[in-house]
């Protein structure tokens, strides 16, 4: 009986992948922010108080009100070991005066074992030296749509495989979300911004099992967890920008974390890049970027803007490549 026990352990949790996506969905393993755009996670994140590009609707809606060009923006991330690849999509476009501007965004990520993802429409607006704005997403997934096949586990018996294939569980989720942002400019060297994401994010989760005499979880509700950034960022010289942020913990099991970036740009073309953050009393310390971009004008009216960053990270390097169209 134990010589048995063994495999079928090994077999149901190689075959249910799935169930451990949906009953951890509940931390930010589900929709987690990975960061968007090469620029911003080059410079660690640091990007609060310094979204001034497409990637604002993301970031902190309110600095969306900084684009004075219509942008359309393209992200791929990569992790290098293997791990789930995003593809991001965002889009900016300033309407009007009194500084108003609008924005779209797409984060998709996953395979038919897990995928996930995010639409959402944001909306800015700036009174004086203030800008305030807001981001509504929808969100759905669907889990344990992959193809598992007997031959797959040859070393089990074929009983084995018949009772692990008929228990995998698959399921979806949809839900909506809702950031806000507040950028305030306090002079043409200095931002301050705040950003609280997810401040509503219900989600539903549903699921079901193939064997009829197995139960799943079934139905459930929860809430997405909520997260606070504050954020600053100073150009010290005309080719430097600094940007600070800062992230408390704001549930439970969350940890301070401390943001920093550094930006160097040479013949208005070429920018360099490096950034830090920082979990404070947590087993996971720090972790570092560094990321170069280029700026390129085609014509009178067309602007390409080249990203890359590489982000060194725990488990798991990870590269992000930026490609972006000012008009």
């Amino acid at each position: 009986m134990k010589q048995r026990l063994l495999p079928m352990v090994i077999l149901a949790a190689a075959m249910t992948i799935s169930v451990r996506a949906q009953d951890l969905s509940g931390i930010p393993a589900s929709f987690v922010d990975i960061g968007f755009g090469a620029r911003a996670v080059s410079m660690g994140g640091a990007y609060t108080g310094l979204s001034n590009d497409a990637y604002a609707v993301l970031w902190n809606p309110a600095g969306m009100t900084a684009a004075t060009t219509k942008e359309v923006a393209f992200s791929y991330t990569d992790h290098l070991g293997g791990m789930l690849q995003y593809q991001h999509l965002a889009a900016v476009i300033p309407i009007g005066v009194p500084s108003q501007s609008v924005g779209i965004a797409a984060i998709s990520s996953g395979d038919d074992a897990l995928r996930e993802l995010t639409i959402q429409a944001a909306y800015a607006r700036r009174f004086s030296i203030v800008s305030v704005g807001a981001a509504v997403k929808y969100r759905m997934a669907s889990f344990g749509d992959n193809v598992l096949s007997a031959s797959d586990y040859v070393v089990f018996s074929e009983e084995e495989i018949a009772e692990g294939l008929a228990n995998q569980v698959s399921g979806s989720a949809s839900g909506f979300g809702l950031d806000v942002g507040v950028m305030i400019h306090a002079s043409e060297q200095a931002t301050f911004g705040i950003k609280l994401r997810d401040a509503v994010a219900p989600l539903n989760w549903d699921s079901q099992s193939a064997n009829p005499d197995k139960q799943s979880r079934g139905s459930y509700n929860e809430a997405l967890p909520m997260e606070l950034a504050i954020g600053a960022s100073y150009k010290a010289l005309a080719n430097t920008i600094v940007s600070l942020d800062y992230a408390p913990a704001i549930e439970d099991d969350a940890v301070d974390k401390i943001r920093g970036g550094l930006e160097m740009t040479f013949l208005d073309m070429v920018s360099l890049r490096g950034g830090m953050q920082h979990w404070v009393n947590a087993e996971t310390t720090s972790r570092y970027s560094l990321g170069l971009g280029l700026h390129v004008p085609v014509g009178d009216s067309f602007v390409i803007l080249a990203n890359y960053s590489y982000l060194f990270e725990t488990i798991e390097d990870a590269q992000h490549i930026s490609l972006a169209v000012q008009f």
